[in-house]
C-alpha cells in the first residue's frame, strides 16, 4: 500500500518490486491512495482496479491511462471498476467516449453502441443493469452545475492562456457554452464572467448599463441556442442602420427563402409579442421592432436550397426601438452581440445545416417546448402546461405530438396514457382524456391524409431530466387505427391512435426509450 505519506524512495522500491522478476519480495498489486493517478509511467501494468468513486471524467481517464502503456509481452489491460451504485456513473461513458460538451444524447448513444465508435480493437460493454443505472444517472446529472461550468471554463482558459470568448468553445471541442445560459445564475456570458473570475480580472471586464444587460440576457436565453439561422441573422442585421437591406442580403447569400409564417414568428419574437404566460412576464418590455401593418405576401415553404428565389420583401414601416439604438452606442455591447450571433451561426453551419430535417425541425435533436414552437414558426408560443400531449396550430397547419414515454408511478389514473412503440417505425399513442371518435382533435387527425396536416413527433424518456427536452423524431402520419378505450380509472374515455413514422427511430434511441428503467 502506498499513499502520499510514503517517501519517493519507498515508491520507487515498490514499483521495482511490482515490475521486476518474480522473487521473494515481488508484488502483484500496488494499492494507492491519492497518488499515481497521473504523472507516473509503469508500462508493465496490465490490470487496473478502481476501488473508489471517481468524481471527474478527466481523473477517470488518467487512471485508465496507468494501464494503457505498451510493454513487451503485454497484449491487453483489464480494468475492473467497482462504481456500480455511484450516482455520477455517467462519467464513465463521458471518459471512454471523450465527450466534453455535456451532451446527454451523446452519452446515451455511447452506452448503447460504444464499441462501434471506439477506435482500433478496443471494446466496451455495459450489461443491462449497468446500462439502466447509467441511463438513470445521465437523466439526473446536472451538466450545468456551477462546479461543472467553472471546471469547463477553466480547462479551456488554461488551454488558450486567456479568458475564452463565446466563439472559442466549439472550435476547441470544449464544454458546451449553452449550458451556462441554462443555469439561472448565469443568464448571459458577462454575468458568468463576473461571478467566476477572480476580482482583479473582473475589474477589467466591460461595463454595461442595466438596459444593455437585460438585452444581453434576453438574447442569450432566447436565441443563442436556436437550431436555425433566422433569428441570429436578423439580430446581426439589427446592428446596422440599413438593417432591412442587410437582412435581405443575408438571406439571399444563404439561399434561404423566408415564408410568411417564418416572418410572422420572427417579427413577433423581436417585438416581444411571441412569448406567453410567465415566459413573457419574466422579461422587461424590450422590443427590437415595431410592425405597423401585417405582412402581405404569398406563403412559401421555409427551406435552405440552392435555387431559392428572392426572399420576401420586408415592410418598410418597421424601425429599431430607441432602447436598442441606445444600447448600440456601447462598442462592448455591439461586440458581445457579434459574439452571440457568430456563435449561433457557426453552430448552425457546423452542426445542423447538413442534418436531415423537416422544415426547420432537425431530426434527433433535443427541443424544449418553446424551442420546438419556434422551429415550427408558431405565430405565438403556447403555454407548455396547456399543450397536454399535443396541440393543433391551425395557421401553420401543424399538429405536434409530445410524449413522455415512461410515466411517473404516482401519475393520476385519468392521465395515465399508455403510449408505446410497437416497432422502430410504428407507435400507439393515446388522445387526451375525455375524447371520442367525434372529438375535434380526433377528426382532425382522421383527415390528416386529405389535408396534408404536418405531425412532428417529440419523445422524452421521462420527466427526470431537468432540461425538459424532447427528442425530435421527425414527421409521422396516422395509420388508420382509431380505437376508443378507457383509461385505468375505468371511467374516463380516450382514443388509441396508431401512427407510422416517416423514418424508423435511430437504434440507440429506440433502445433507450423502450428499455425499462426499473431494475
Amino acid at each position: 500500500a502506498l499513499s502520499g505519506a510514503d517517501s519517493q524512495e519507498d515508491r520507487e522500491d515498490a514499483i521495482r518490486r511490482l515490475t521486476g522478476p518474480q522473487g521473494p519480495d515481488a508484488l502483484d498489486y500496488l494499492i494507492t491512495v491519492d497518488i499515481f493517478n497521473e504523472g507516473v509511467d509503469i508500462p508493465e501494468v496490465n490490470q487496473v482496479l478502481l476501488l473508489r468513486p471517481t468524481q471527474s471524467a478527466i481523473v477517470f481517464t488518467q487512471q485508465l491511462g496507468r494501464g494503457l502503456r505498451k510493454s513487451a509481452g503485454k497484449e491487453f489491460v483489464v480494468v475492473l471498476d467497482f462504481i456500480g451504485l455511484y450516482k455520477n456513473n455517467y462519467l464513465i461513458p463521458a471518459a471512454l467516449s471523450g465527450s466534453t460538451g455535456g451532451s446527454k444524447d451523446a452519452l446515451r448513444r455511447f452506452v448503447t453502441e460504444g464499441s462501434r465508435t471506439l477506435p482500433g480493437v478496443s471494446t466496451v460493454h455495459f450489461d443491462e443493469v449497468a446500462r439502466r443505472r447509467i441511463f438513470a444517472s445521465i437523466d439526473q446529472a446536472r451538466m450545468n452545475s456551477s462546479k461543472a461550468l467553472k471546471d469547463g471554463f477553466q480547462q479551456l482558459r488554461d488551454r488558450l492562456g486567456r479568458i475564452p470568448a463565446l466563439t472559442d468553445y466549439d472550435p476547441a471541442q470544449a464544454m458546451d457554452p449553452l449550458l451556462i445560459f441554462s443555469n439561472s445564475a448565469y443568464p448571459s456570458y458577462p454575468d458568468f464572467l463576473q461571478k467566476i473570475l477572480e476580482p482583479v480580472m473582473r475589474d477589467k471586464l466591460p461595463v454595461y448599463t442595466p438596459e444593455q444587460l437585460e438585452f444581453l440576457r434576453f438574447i442569450s436565453q432566447q436565441w443563442a441556442g436556436v437550431k436555425r439561422p433566422l433569428e441570429p441573422l436578423l439580430l446581426q442585421a439589427l446592428l446596422h442602420d440599413n438593417w432591412q437591406e442587410v437582412f435581405r442580403k443575408s438571406l439571399k447569400d444563404r439561399n434561404i427563402r423566408l415564408s410568411e409564417q417564418d416572418w410572422i414568428c420572427l417579427k413577433k419574437q423581436f417585438c416581444r409579442e411571441w412569448l406567453a404566460g410567465s415566459g413573457s412576464k419574466s422579461w422587461p418590455a424590450a422590443c427590437f421592432l415595431i410592425a405597423a401593418h401585417p405582412v402581405n405576401t404569398e406563403p412559401a415553404d421555409s427551406t435552405d436550397t440552392a435555387d431559392a428565389p428572392e426572399p420576401m420583401l420586408l415592410p418598410e414601416d418597421l424601425t429599431r426601438t430607441p432602447a436598442w439604438i441606445r444600447a448600440l452606442e456601447n462598442p462592448a455591447f455591439v461586440q458581445e452581440i457579434r459574439e452571440l450571433t457568430a456563435f449561433a451561426l457557426n453552430r448552425w453551419d457546423s452542426r445542423y445545416r447538413a442534418l436531415p430535417r423537416d422544415g426547420w425541425l432537425i431530426r434527433y435533436q433535443p427541443y424544449t417546448y418553446a424551442e420546438s414552437f419556434r422551429a415550427m414558426s408558431f405565430p405565438a408560443c403556447p403555454v407548455a402546461q396547456n399543450v397536454g400531449g399535443y396541440c393543433h396550430e391551425r395557421t401553420t397547419h401543424q399538429f405536434p405530438v409530445y410524449i413522455n414515454y415512461e410515466k411517473a408511478p404516482d401519475i393520476a389514473d385519468t392521465i395515465q396514457y399508455e403510449d408505446h412503440f410497437t416497432s422502430p417505425q410504428t407507435l400507439i399513442a393515446l388522445s387526451k382524456s375525455r375524447r371520442t371518435l367525434q372529438s375535434n382533435d380526433i377528426r382532425t387527425l382522421q383527415k390528416a391524409g386529405e389535408t396534408g396536416l404536418q405531425i412532428p413527433l417529440f419523445v422524452r424518456k421521462n420527466t427526470n431530466d431537468s432540461t425538459k427536452e424532447f427528442i425530435c423524431l421527425g414527421l409521422m402520419k396516422p395509420d388508420g387505427q382509431f380505437m376508443p378505450t378507457l383509461l385505468p380509472d375505468g371511467r374516463t374515455r380516450a382514443v388509441k391512435i396508431g401512427y407510422e413514422l416517416e423514418h424508423p427511430v435511430r437504434p440507440d434511441l429506440y433502445a433507450w426509450f423502450t428499455q425499462s428503467s426499473v431494475e
